[in-house]
């Protein structure tokens, strides 16, 4: 069995609040892969506001559910369900479809295959060589299903998605909030004044009130006015918005997008308006997703490099078996050599021909074995 292990925890399957307490500090992924990629012959770790991945050098159903439970124990969560485990080539085909984005909110975003990289960067000196080989292929992968027309489309974050099923509302709107500065608070911005421009922007951090941001002013959170549209996406590791402090602040919204992981609103707003998270977009963009024909394109591009890594790694595996084989066969053929041939002109020559007949009949029987346990 091709030797990959994965468990996953995906928006969709796992809540929201579910995923909020399945992430790690950046201190705490350290010390995780430290301590994962002795047990289990190395790891990757990979977490975004969708999904959290670990990935290990070895496929066996007992080592995953021991894999899910030091997890859990570490991030001190008793027990999170919808876990999802995968092993061998379904491992390698789960992976693929995560870099493709075909489980993203939007299918033929880019963020995945750029946090992927850079997860696996972090990830490296915690992998076997073999792991670092396969997950690079995985990479590649994704960089390959890139030059279908699917990724041609501009949709580049789950604003996209946002604004295809709200795009009367975010048109209409006399007033748009955006509380966010950071990386996807510039993209929400660069999305939403396509359509329409009047936007405010709002930052919790002080230091940025007054500055400029795609050239909108940013004001101070602090001083939130009232906004038809509000758009959630910071970086705050609780929740921000609450019906309490909205009622406090006499706000009258008709639409509130909450697009932070964790979530920076809670869901007592649905008591007064229209609260659309991160699972909210993931259950409308289901809805487009069997009327998309460059989806199939990009399962055969799937298939096709699965073939290629899956024949690489069965190219590298026989390699190091065979060279292992010969060696100790030679060895066994020397110590053997005086009682094998008798003493004769041609003795030399016997016995190498004796050597190569030996070593012919073991490969082929290893590279069979081979070919029959990876696939």
């Amino acid at each position: 069995m091709f030797p990959l292990g994965v468990i996953t925890w995906r928006l969709g399957n796992s809540s929201l609040r579910s995923l909020e307490k399945l992430q790690l500090s950046e201190n705490d992924r350290k010390e995780l892969l430290e301590k994962f990629s002795i047990n289990y012959n190395g790891v990757f770790y990979l977490s975004t506001c969708q999904r959290i991945i670990i990935v290990i050098g070895k496929a066996d159903n007992l080592v995953l559910e021991n894999l899910e439970r030091e997890y859990l124990e570490f991030v001190g969560y008793e027990d999170c369900p919808n876990v999802e485990k995968y092993q061998g080539i379904n491992a390698l085909r789960h992976l693929a479809k995560v870099i493709a984005s075909l489980d993203s909110i939007t299918i033929g975003e880019d963020q995945i295959h750029h946090q992927f990289k850079v997860s696996f960067s972090q990830s490296h000196e915690y992998m076997s060589s073999l792991l670092s080989i396969t997950l690079q292929k995985i990479i590649r992968l994704g960089k390959r299903v890139r030059h279908n027309e699917l990724f041609n489309q501009g949709r580049v974050s789950t604003i996209s998605i946002a604004i295809d099923h709200f795009d009367n509302q975010i048109r209409s709107a006399n007033s748009i909030g955006i509380i966010g500065t950071g990386k996807m608070g510039r993209n929400i911005i660069n999305s939403i004044r396509k359509i329409n421009n009047e936007i405010v922007v709002y930052s919790r951090n002080s230091s940025r009130v007054g500055n400029l941001i795609e050239s909108y002013e940013i004001h101070d959170y602090n001083d939130l006015r009232n906004h038809e549209i509000l758009i959630f996406a910071t970086d705050a590791k609780e929740a921000i918005m609450g019906l309490l402090l909205y009622n406090e602040l006499e706000l009258s919204c008709n639409l509130i997008f909450d697009l932070s992981m964790p979530r920076n609103c809670n869901d007592d707003l649905s008591e007064k308006l229209h609260l659309v998270t991160l699972h909210s977009l993931l259950e409308l963009s289901r809805l487009n997703r069997k009327e998309n024909n460059s989806i199939n394109q990009i399962y055969e591009i799937i298939n096709n490099e699965l073939r290629k890594i899956i024949d690489e790694h069965s190219r590298i595996l026989k390699s190091k078996i065979i060279v292992e084989l010969r060696e100790d066969m030679l060895q066994v053929a020397e110590k053997n050599k005086a009682e094998l041939i008798d003493d004769c002109e041609i003795k030399d020559r016997k016995y190498d021909l004796l050597v190569r007949k030996l070593l012919h009949v073991s490969q082929v029987h290893m590279e069979n074995l081979i070919k029959e346990v990876i696939l």
